[in-house]
């Protein structure tokens, strides 16, 4: 309830959820990394689905301890169906049961230099160097809102710009081009010789797994190429900050 005019903000940061308990310590440890850069009274965090708390759960967290504006942040790498469509359906929910409280939505990390900044880590990581017979390969979950490839497309578009690598982009499912087939269509040009693979994921889950069967898959039919997977982005501590700056963006 607002009082005189009286703000009590609270920032209620949301993720996926993995299956695996790794996954949510991973994640739980990131955003009290970012709890301790945002300056905000109230900080809770929240899962989408596989774990607890629940959305609504850490919003009543928030509520409850006075919250008069909460600022709801997807925990997500693109716009998508989670980013567009499931989390702001908790969030006009939570409108309706606490009338009193405004709520406010932030957007996922998608495009910002310091994204790019983390592709050149984990690449420079994978030994990796731009030469005209390397590329770069970006896996990317996949979705079926078409904002989520557009968003992806244009941060590779981006990193190539700024790095002077040649980059391709694949998905794991949903949407097309698939990884492997990408994969495929870049070993058969003699164009490349070295190939590294950065899977786009925070939650890596058994995806990881997945794109190294893949991989050594492909590493056995062309032998003389260089297949390396990299680190995928996961974590990172510049994305703690990322997530400070799509905080501040938040404005009522």
């Amino acid at each position: 309830m607002k009082l005189g005019g009286f703000i009590l903000e609270a920032v209620c940061y949301i993720g996926h959820g993995s299956r695996t308990e790794q996954g949510n310590k991973a994640f739980v440890a990131f955003i009290k990394g970012v709890m301790s850069i945002v300056d905000a009274p109230i900080q809770e965090y929240g899962f989408m689905e596989l774990a607890e708390p629940s959305i609504p759960d850490a919003i009543e967290k928030c509520v409850n301890q006075g919250a008069t504006v909460v600022k709801v942040m997807p925990v997500l790498l693109l716009p998508g169906i989670h980013a567009n469509f499931d989390i702001p359906s908790f969030v006009e929910k939570a409108r309706k049961k606490y009338p009193d409280v405004t709520f406010l939505y932030g957007t996922p990390l998608a495009g910002d230099d310091l994204m790019l900044e983390v592709f050149h880590d984990r690449l420079q990581s994978c030994g990796a160097v731009a030469d005209e017979k390397s590329a770069v390969l970006l896996v990317g979950h996949g979705s079926r809102d078409n904002q989520a490839a557009e968003a992806f497309m244009e941060l590779a578009s981006n990193y190539r710009k700024q790095s002077s690598f040649e980059v391709h982009v694949g998905y794991l499912k949903m949407t097309e081009p698939f990884f492997g087939d990408v994969l495929e269509e870049m070993l058969k040009s003699e164009e490349y010789t070295n190939i590294y693979v950065l899977p786009f994921l925070l939650f890596t889950g058994g995806f990881a797994e997945q794109i190294k069967k893949v991989i050594s898959y492909y590493q056995e039919h062309y032998e003389t190429k260089v297949i390396s997977q990299c680190d995928p982005v996961g974590f990172d501590e510049k994305l703690q900050l990322l997530l400070k700056k799509r905080v501040l963006e938040v404005r009522g």
